[in-house]
C-alpha cells in the first residue's frame, strides 16, 4: 500500500514537473493564445493569430471585461481598459472624483457606435437647448461590447454621480457568444494567464451556443439588469436601434455600391428595439431616444437613411440627431425635429471640404474610402438640387475616367430621389464599362423591380448570379421584404 502511494505520489510530481517545464517553455517561446471561441462565432480571427498584437486582441476579448474600467489618477478617473483597434480614441477622457454641485453629469456606454460619439457634438447640443445649465459628457463606449460586457460598464459607472446614462446596446449580442467571452474559464486570472491551462480549458471545457431566441433572453436580461441598478441612482436613456433596410456598402477596394440586407437581421433589431420601447411604461427613470420612428416617417426607407456608413454605424451628423432626442429627454420637452431639420443635417458639412472634394476627387485617390464616400454622396446631393448642369458634367467626367466613386454616389443619389430611369441610364452605361460587376447587376435588378418589370429585373438578377453565385438577392427576396415592410 505504500509503495503505490508513493508511486501515487511520483506521478503527482511527474504532472505537476511537466506542467511547469511546459509552462516555462512557453512562457519564454510566447505561442499565440488558442482563438477556439471566437471561430466557434465565425468571427476572422487569423489576422490577430498572424500577427504580435494576437494576444492584445485576446485579452481585449476575454480578459480586460475582468478589470476595472476606470483608473484613479491623483483627483481625477481616466478610462483604463481602451479597445485594439481605436487606441487612441477616448485617452482625453477624464473626470473628476468628486462631481461639481452646478453640473449634470451625462455618461455615454455602449458598444462601437458609442465609442464613435463625440462628447462635443452631445455637449453642444445640450447647451443650445440649455444655455442656463453646467454639462459634463464622459463616453464610456468600447467597440465590440454586448450587453453583458455593458452591463458591468454600467455597474461601475453608477459608483460615480451620473445623473444620466446614454445606453447604445442591441447590435453586437449574437456576434460575439456572450456564455463564451464572459464565463469559465477566463472569468479565473490562472486561466488567462497560463499557456498549458489555456489549452487545456479549450480542449476540454464545453461551452453553449446561443441561437437567437436564447441570445434575444439574454440581451433581456441584461438590460433588466442595467436598468434595476440604476433605479434611485440615475436616468437612463436608451438609444434605439436602426431599421435593417437596403443599403449601400462600399467596399475600400471596389467603390461601387453593393446591396446588403438581412431579413434575420431586420427581426432582431426589431425585437429588440420594442423592447426597448416598452421600458419606460414600467420604469419610470428610463427614457428612450427613438430615432428610427422619426426617421420612419421623414426618410426614405427603400435604400436605408442614406445617414448611416451601415445600418448599425453612424455618419457624424446622425449623433447630432441623437443628441438632440437626448436633450428632448434631459429638457423634458419635445423639440421640433421634421423632415428640413434632417434634411440639414444631412447636407451639413465644411464649405471648404465640399470645394476641395468638387475640384479635386478625380485625381486624389485617397478619396477612395467608405467615408469619403458620404461627403461624396452630400457634395452631389448639393449639385443635384442646385446646379443640375454641373451635377450631370461631374457624371459625364467621371464615366469618361471610370471613377466609381462619384458613379455610385451620383446613382445611389438618383434611385433615392425616385429618379430611376435616370439611374438605369448610367447603370447601362457603367455596365458596358464593367461587364463583369455583378453589384452594377443586382442593383439593375432592384431598379427594374421599382420600375415594375420583373422579367427584366429577374435577367439582372441571373447576370448577377453567373458573375457572383454567392450572391443572394432575386425576386423572392424583394417581394418577401416589401410585403413586410408593407406590413
Amino acid at each position: 500500500m505504500k509503495k503505490f502511494i508513493k508511486y501515487l505520489f511520483l506521478v503527482f510530481l511527474g504532472i505537476i514537473g511537466a506542467f511547469i517545464i511546459a509552462e516555462i517553455l512557453m512562457q519564454i517561446i510566447k505561442p499565440p493564445m488558442l482563438f477556439d471561441k471566437a471561430k466557434h462565432c465565425n468571427y476572422d480571427t487569423s489576422i490577430f493569430e498572424s500577427s504580435t498584437d494576437s494576444m492584445d486582441f485576446f485579452r481585449y476579448l476575454y480578459v480586460d471585461i475582468y478589470d476595472d474600467y476606470f483608473k484613479l489618477a491623483g483627483n481625477l478617473y481616466r478610462i483604463k481598459r481602451i479597445g485594439p483597434f481605436f487606441p487612441d480614441l477616448k485617452r482625453n477622457q477624464t473626470f473628476t472624483k468628486i462631481k461639481k454641485t452646478d453640473t449634470t453629469r451625462i455618461f455615454i456606454a455602449g458598444e462601437s457606435v458609442a465609442e464613435f460619439y463625440a462628447v462635443e457634438i452631445l455637449k453642444h447640443t445640450l447647451q443650445q437647448d440649455m444655455p442656463d445649465k453646467n454639462f459634463e459628457i464622459i463616453n464610456a463606449g468600447t467597440g465590440s461590447y454586448e450587453s453583458y460586457r455593458i452591463k458591468r460598464v454600467v455597474k461601475e459607472i453608477l459608483k460615480h454621480q451620473p445623473d444620466y446614462i446614454v445606453i447604445m446596446v442591441g447590435n453586437n449580442d449574437g456576434i460575439f457568444e456572450p456564455l463564451e467571452i464572459n464565463y469559465f474559464p477566463y472569468k479565473y486570472k490562472i486561466f488567462r494567464t497560463s499557456y498549458v491551462l489555456n489549452r487545456l480549458s479549450n480542449w476540454f471545457v464545453k461551452r453553449p451556443y446561443l441561437n437567437d431566441e436564447e441570445c434575444m433572453s439574454f440581451f433581456q436580461k441584461n438590460v433588466l439588469s442595467i436598468v434595476k441598478s440604476a433605479k434611485n441612482k440615475s436616468k437612463l436613456i436608451f438609444v434605439t436601434l436602426p431599421r435593417s433596410s437596403f443599403y449601400f456598402n462600399i467596399p475600400f477596394e471596389e467603390n461601387f455600391p453593393e446591396i446588403n440586407h438581412s431579413l434575420s437581421n431586420d427581426e432582431k433589431y426589431k425585437n429588440r428595439r420594442q423592447f426597448l420601447r416598452n421600458l419606460p411604461q414600467k420604469y419610470p427613470w428610463v427614457a428612450i431616444a427613438d430615432y428610427d420612428a422619426i426617421l420612419n416617417e421623414i426618410v426614405h426607407g427603400d435604400l436605408g437613411y442614406n445617414i448611416f456608413v451601415d445600418n448599425e454605424h453612424y455618419h457624424s451628423n446622425m449623433y447630432r440627431l441623437v443628441s438632440r432626442l437626448i436633450s428632448e429627454q434631459v429638457l423634458k420637452k419635445t423639440l421640433k425635429i421634421d423632415a428640413d431639420y434632417i434634411l440639414n443635417l444631412m447636407k451639413e458639412n465644411d464649405f471648404e471640404m465640399q470645394e476641395y472634394f468638387i475640384n479635386n476627387y478625380i485625381e486624389d485617390e485617397n478619396w477612395y474610402a467608405r467615408g469619403n464616400y458620404l461627403k461624396a454622396y452630400y457634395v452631389s446631393e448639393k449639385l443635384y438640387k442646385s446646379d443640375p448642369e454641373k451635377f450631370n458634367y461631374f457624371i459625364d467626367k467621371s464615366f469618361y475616367s471610370n471613377n466609381k466613386l462619384w458613379i455610385c454616389t451620383a446613382i445611389h443619389l438618383l434611385i433615392s430621389n425616385r429618379k430611376e430611369k435616370q439611374a438605369l441610364k448610367y447603370l447601362n452605361l457603367f455596365l458596358s464599362k464593367n461587364p463583369d460587376s455583378y453589384k452594377g447587376y443586382v442593383l439593375k435588378a432592384l431598379v427594374y423591380y421599382k420600375l415594375g418589370n420583373r422579367k427584366l429585373s429577374e435577367e439582372c438578377f441571373d447576370n448577377a448570379k453567373k458573375i457572383n453565385p454567392k450572391n443572394n438577392f432575386d425576386l423572392k427576396y424583394l417581394d418577401k421584404f416589401y410585403k413586410e415592410k408593407a406590413i
